[in-house]
């Protein structure tokens, strides 16, 4: 998946205004990049996505390293670039390019793959492009030197447009499955998406690109070019887009049933990355009986459906904000603050606020609902009193675009429950069965999503969505034109409730007492003290335990993630703590699963701490099949507390900390 886009001012040499897009509003744009997984399971950080629940903050320390011409036209994982004037930077020991006449009077940036050398002493700075053979590849070479390191970049030069040969191997069937979903996809946009949000049009043209299990990558284009490592499938277009693959990465073996999804989306259009399990070459995937409480394969199978509609709005959103800064409307809330610690106040009236909401969408008159309505602001004000500043910008920007998303993804699932499958696909019955679970869907998705979600200490992320969505759902009902200008005003849900309820000083009263009569505020905050105790306690017994140190550094590691841990895991300020251990982790080739220990995660390191450590022992077994220098291939490491097997692992150990670098 591709790394973020930066904007930043652009000087037109045609005499033309320039536009700039600030950091600020880089940070927007960011919080409509969204992560979808199978509830079941936890999930590790995943590039251009979010730690668990929490986004990453920005890197900072970018240096600006001046302009650079590069000669060729070059090929950016998913698209092609133009040859041209770029300028670069560094950011910690990364390269970045910024893209001048990108779109709209505005340039972006991005981080390129970077290969860091030490240099001998004495040797001058430089900067350096030219063009090289690679791999029987033409490529450019950006090459930095730099304060005794040498930064090198690789750009391969693309391919001339034109016809190419049509690929001519065999299409995994999930991938088969998957590209119909997709098209699915577009013919629900098609059918409902300006019921769902009036003038929702921009859908047709979005580019989708989707990573499979097995790293082959699948594109729909409607470009004239794309990267040359992509061959077109012997498949109908989907509109006007033609349809991609690129096996050039691709793991021998079939690709079992997709189980969870990955996505995000920008203005160049929505990324997917799919995970599931692999078989192994010449054989065949069995996933056997599905686990308590899984999900059916139908069901995952809507999932993804409805979260390509979901990241499909987020493109939308992402158009809007451009037009916004153009137009000089952007407000300037303050940074984000995108991990805060929980407190009793806030789990309160968090809780109150989505009860309300809960008793809103359930009122039977349109006069009750505004009264709950009501309560849920009132709440929600005193909530967002108990957050940091920053915190309650994340709040009020994140729960509109993922709110509004999520309100997308209903509304489409709402509106096939009653007007049925769109007449351009309901001739193909294969996806019949997709189907049949709308109904839970609707319900795993709003009710039972808010009962999991409003009385959570941990589930904060998750009420930007389901907030949110039962936000906009209620005002449909009591407000049906509240969505004039929401984009492209830079208003807020917050915004349209404080301008349409108007709360007056009886309205805040009369909340109150019913926080009390109808909420039960004091049974809600004993609940809360109690658990916000147990939780202080469970943290300080992970973080304060001594003795020798077992890490395992998942840095260098494909993605691919799963995490199952054992009930009582918690989320805190930037690690997730598992009291109880790991039913099991997967990370790339990383298979891992843990007796009932203490383990923790920080950033992509997992560790668990031996407080009882026999002396002289190193305190685990090593197995391998093959050794490389210091890289260990075909591994199986055991501790006393855990198991994990990889396809590479790389030990450091000095004694009292022992660290496993996972490589893939």
């Amino acid at each position: 998946m591709r790394g973020r886009s930066r904007a930043r001012p652009l000087s037109s040499n045609d005499g033309s205004s320039s536009v700039v897009v600030t950091d600020r509003l880089s940070e927007v744009l960011a919080s409509v990049e969204v992560l979808h997984v199978d509830r079941r399971h936890i999930v590790l950080p995943v590039i251009a996505c979010f730690l668990f629940v929490v986004p990453a903050a920005f890197p900072q320390g970018r240096t600006e390293l001046g302009p650079i011409a590069i000669p060729q036209d070059f090929d950016d994982r998913t698209s092609v670039l133009p040859k041209g004037d770029y300028g670069l930077y560094l950011r910690g020991e990364e390269l970045g390019l910024v893209q001048k006449n990108w779109r709209n009077g505005l340039e972006r940036s991005f981080p390129v793959a970077t290969r860091v050398e030490e240099v001998p002493s004495g040797t001058p700075d430089a900067i350096g492009v030219t063009e090289v053979s690679a791999n029987g590849r033409p490529h450019v070479q950006i090459r930095v030197v730099r304060a005794g390191k040498a930064y090198t970049a690789l750009l391969r030069v693309s391919a001339d447009a034109g016809p190419r040969p049509i690929f001519k191997g065999t299409i995994d069937a999930a991938i088969v499955r998957e590209l119909a979903l997709l098209r699915e996809a577009h013919a629900v946009l098609a059918a409902y998406a300006d019921q769902i949000w009036p003038g929702w049009t921009g859908h047709q043209d979005l580019e989708f690109f989707l990573t499979f299990p097995s790293r082959a990558v699948l594109i729909l284009s409607g470009k004239p070019r794309v990267p040359q490592a992509f061959e077109p499938l012997d498949v109908p277009a989907v509109g006007a887009k033609r349809v991609y693959i690129d096996n050039t990465r691709s793991l021998p073996g079939p690709i079992g049933a997709i189980t969870q999804v990955t996505g995000r989306a920008d203005f160049d259009g929505v990324f997917a990355a799919l995970g599931g399990p692999m078989g192994t070459a010449g054989t065949s995937v069995s996933t056997g009986a599905p686990a308590a409480g899984a999900v059916p394969v139908e069901r995952g199978e809507l999932d993804r459906l409805l979260t390509y509609v979901h990241e499909a709005f987020h493109c939308l959103q992402a158009d809007h904000a451009v037009q916004v800064e153009k137009a000089g409307r952007r407000k300037d809330r303050g940074r984000i603050l995108p991990v805060f610690e929980v407190t009793a106040d806030y789990a309160v009236y968090a809780e109150i606020e989505g009860e309300a909401l809960l008793k809103a969408f359930l009122a039977t008159d349109r006069a009750a609902a505004i009264t709950c309505l009501k309560d849920s602001l009132v709440a929600r004000e005193l909530k967002q009193k108990a957050l940091p500043a920053g915190a309650v910008v994340a709040d009020l920007i994140r729960t509109r675009a993922e709110g509004t998303a999520t309100y997308a993804n209903l509304k489409a699932a709402m509106l096939l429950q009653s007007k049925g499958r769109p007449r351009s696909s309901a001739a193909d019955r294969a996806l019949d069965v997709t189907y049949r679970d709308l109904g839970a869907y609707v319900l795993s998705n709003t009710s039972e999503q808010m009962a999991r979600v409003k009385g959570s200490m941990q589930a904060t992320d998750q009420r930007y969505y389901i907030y949110g969505a039962y936000q906009a759902m209620v005002l449909d009902r009591v407000f049906p034109d509240w969505k004039a200008g929401l984009f492209e005003n830079d208003r807020t849900l917050d915004d349209v409730l404080a301008e349409r309820l108007a709360l007056s000083a009886a309205d805040r009263e009369a909340s109150a007492t019913r926080f009390a009569s109808v909420y039960r505020i004091e049974e809600v905050r004993g609940r809360h003290a109690a658990t916000l105790k147990a939780r202080e306690d469970a943290i300080q017994s992970v973080r304060s335990r001594q003795g020798r140190t077992h890490r395992i550094d998942v840095s260098q590691a494909q993605r691919n993630v799963d995490i199952r841990p054992r009930p009582g895991a918690i989320i805190a300020t930037g690690e997730q703590l598992y009291p109880h251990g790991l039913e099991g982790l997967t990370y790339g080739s990383l298979r891992l699963v843990s007796k009932d220990a203490p383990m923790r995660l920080v950033r992509q390191i997992v560790e668990w701490v031996d407080t009882e450590p026999a002396a002289g022992e190193k305190g685990y077994d090593l197995k391998y099949e093959e050794q490389a220098g210091e890289i260990y291939k075909k591994v199986t490491v055991t501790t006393k507390a855990f198991t994990f097997t990889a396809n590479a692992v790389r030990i450091v150990d000095d004694g009292k900390v022992v660290t496993f670098f996972i490589i893939d």
